[in-house]
């Protein structure tokens, strides 16, 4: 699914900034490493994705998604042809920020 592969990139662009980071002290995340950790953000629902028709976030969820995120997940519900994408939690960002 696209929104699946979307989601892989994010993760994927987190973990090669903090090998750079960090170069001299970590290795390189591997492709089962990057998969596992796909699997941890999607399943503590930090990745909220949206799709014509359906979305899990909704617009009263601003202080979760950020303003953006929570109007393109309400307009995603409402039917509005938005293209499909996702967004991150406000606590990921955070977290990438302070990494």
């Amino acid at each position: 699914m696209e929104i699946d592969y979307l989601a892989s990139q994010v993760v994927r662009a987190h973990s090669s900034t903090n090998s750079i980071k960090s170069k001299h002290t970590s290795k390189q995340a591997t492709p089962t490493e990057t998969s596992e950790s796909m699997s941890q953000v999607l399943q503590h629902s930090s990745v909220f994705t949206f799709v014509k028709g359906e979305s899990k976030g909704d617009g009263s969820m601003k202080s979760l998604l950020g303003g953006k995120g929570a109007n393109l997940c309400q307009m995603a519900r409402n039917g509005v042809n938005v293209p499909p994408g996702l967004t991150i939690t406000t606590e990921v960002c955070q977290e990438f920020y302070a990494a």
